[in-house]
């Protein structure tokens, strides 16, 4: 049985990252998949990027952010506070760190029919906020021949379903700590967004993640949250001379 750590936009927010791997670690994961924005946002993204590049069984997306940090694309669309946050984690890291974040795939497909993404299936940098909103993606899945589909950006924990039989779509409500069983006979398409590890948007401050247990037959998935020293993380941002917005909204989880 794989035993997979879900992780999305990390968002070089250390404390978070830490919280999450030292519960993690009694899970017993033994692979993980990282839906992109290890960078952005936070302060330590150098530090954030050694943490996953020490994981075991890694696959990595690249998100938006990760893409203005390492000077692939413009910041276009980002509000000031982000492009602040995306240049400053840029002087932070050196230029191999950079380049490896310029190389990173939009998508990947990690094993059997499952993919891997950061905004959507059709589009790296769409938010999949709402179920219609995510309805091409599912149907796209059933072309590409893909059941489960994991993404992030949205830094809003979610399960979208498709029914194959009954050419329904349905938005389900995530719990933390409350396995869910996924059908791989084929007769659901599935997107899946674990949350985010490093700033959270659905109200909830504490870190977001969850953990798959996936084999041929069947598949498991557990939301998972945590809580972290908000306020270390919130130091180092003003300290460093982040802009206080990206401080303030972790505290709320917004």
């Amino acid at each position: 049985m794989r035993r997979i750590l879900l992780l999305s936009d990390i968002h070089s927010n250390l404390e978070a990252l830490d919280s999450v791997l030292s519960h993690a670690e009694k899970l017993e994961f033994n692979e993980t998949w990282i839906m992109g924005d290890i960078t952005g946002y936070g302060p330590e993204p150098k530090a954030c990027l050694q943490k996953v590049l020490s994981l075991k069984n890694t696959k990595f997306i690249c998100g938006n952010h990760d893409r203005v940090v390492s000077k692939t694309v413009q910041p276009l669309g980002f509000n000031p506070h982000a492009i602040v946050a995306a240049y400053k984690n840029m002087q932070l890291l050196d230029g191999d760190e950079l380049n490896w974040l310029a190389r990173l795939p939009n998508s990947l497909s990690p094993c059997g029919q499952v993919g891997i993404f950061h905004g959507s299936v059709l589009d790296p940098d769409e938010y999949l906020l709402t179920i219609q909103s995510a309805i091409p993606s599912l149907r796209s899945m059933n072309m590409k021949g893909l059941i489960l589909g994991f993404f992030g950006h949205t830094h809003v924990p979610s399960l979208f379903e498709l029914d194959e039989n009954a050419n329904e779509f349905y938005d389900i409500d995530v719990r933390p700590d409350f396995p869910m069983e996924l059908p791989l006979d084929g007769s659901r398409r599935i997107l899946i967004n674990p949350g985010s590890v490093g700033q959270p948007r659905d109200g909830n401050p504490q870190a977001s993640f969850a953990l798959l247990e996936y084999d041929d037959l069947k598949a498991k998935l557990t939301f998972k949250r945590v809580d972290y020293p908000i306020d270390v993380c919130q130091a180092k941002l003003r300290n460093e001379g982040y802009p206080e917005i990206l401080a303030m909204r972790l505290s709320i989880g917004f």
